[in-house]
């Protein structure tokens, strides 16, 4: 099972070059995805780390994320967001970076949408730390 946020709700397929990925900008137009739910839910919203946002595991073992978000961006947090569920094959580890990303050329179905009101909602029920600097 693979998983992909977005602040877009009621979404039926992922299409490339319309997910994003801020650390792999140099990347052809890809659908991106993780196998890690809590991962995913860290992108629940729209950010960039020119913007101060940083995001990081707490753990040795990768399984503790946390989000850094800049004071002046706590409004991103009111958003409503969607962890999508993806149970297509074929993904490629994005080689070259720490992270659990996988990647896939061509359209991906989605198997089920998991609405949450609010960003902030999305990150505490998958686990993600939040820290406001």
């Amino acid at each position: 099972m693979y998983y992909h946020a977005s602040e877009k709700e009621g979404l039926k397929f992922l299409d490339p070059g319309k997910t994003k990925s801020t650390h792999l900008k140099n990347m052809k137009p890809y659908v991106f995805v993780t196998d890690d739910k809590s991962y995913a839910a860290g992108f629940c919203f729209n950010w960039d780390s020119k913007e101060g946002f940083s995001f990081g595991s707490d753990s040795a073992t990768g399984s503790d994320w946390y989000i850094k978000i800049p004071r002046k961006y706590l409004d991103r947090l009111k958003k409503p967001c969607s962890i999508y569920h993806i149970n297509d094959t074929g993904f490629r580890k994005v080689y070259g970076v720490s992270t659990p990303e996988f990647y896939k050329k061509g359209k991906v179905k989605i198997a089920k949408e998991e609405k949450y009101r609010t960003a902030a909602e999305c990150l505490k029920k998958n686990g993600v730390a939040v820290r406001i600097i």
